[in-house]
């Protein structure tokens, strides 16, 4: 199918991209540590039943040209991936109007992987005027704890005012996926 990747030519990609700017000690970061880290112990049928779920297709050229030809760079894909694994369906957008990364299961969505409690507010500041109705913030190896990540976005959630444009914040940390705002 158009826009969509092998495993194989994918892993080539990123590997390349990792040996030319990834350090060893910065890994998480990195296209193929996470991709091996997301499905080490996975059969061949579950992977390529994962990769089949992200479609890269509708990304802007400049996206695909800054990504060395994906739609998603390698936070994104991550993202994307770990979505995949619990059976979303994950496409790129052309995100050049500023109005989000992704649909996901048809739902106009904002990726964002903040490293800190001021960046998860931040990015939800920067995601309300995105337009999106879901926000996925992926806050796996940055030392947050969900109860941080929770104070975060409920302050931010709450200095909106009238509320956020957004429906939903959806969060993937180390100990896990779930809703921290949003009755779904």
């Amino acid at each position: 199918m158009a826009g969509q990747f092998s495993l194989g030519d994918y892993l080539n990609d990123i590997e390349d991209i990792d040996r030319r700017h990834c350090k060893g000690e910065a890994k998480s970061g990195c296209g193929a540590y996470i991709l091996g880290k997301g499905v080490s112990g996975a059969d061949g049928d579950f992977v390529k039943d994962v990769v089949s779920r992200i479609d890269e297709s509708m990304a802007s050229p400049e996206n695909v040209k800054k990504n060395h030809g994906r739609g998603f760079d390698n936070k994104e894909y991550s993202l994307a991936l770990y979505l995949a694994m619990r059976g979303k369906e994950v496409m790129s957008r052309d995100d050049s109007d500023g109005a989000g990364d992704a649909w996901v299961n048809g739902v106009r969505s904002e990726f964002k992987a903040p490293t800190s409690r001021s960046a998860v507010q931040g990015r939800l500041k920067k995601a309300h005027g995105q337009g999106v109705d879901h926000v996925y913030l992926d806050v796996r190896d940055t030392g947050l704890s969900d109860g941080d990540v929770e104070r975060a976005v409920n302050g931010q959630v709450k200095s909106f005012g009238g509320g956020p444009t957004f429906r939903e914040v959806w969060v993937v940390s180390d100990s896990g996926f779930r809703r921290f705002y949003g009755d779904g």
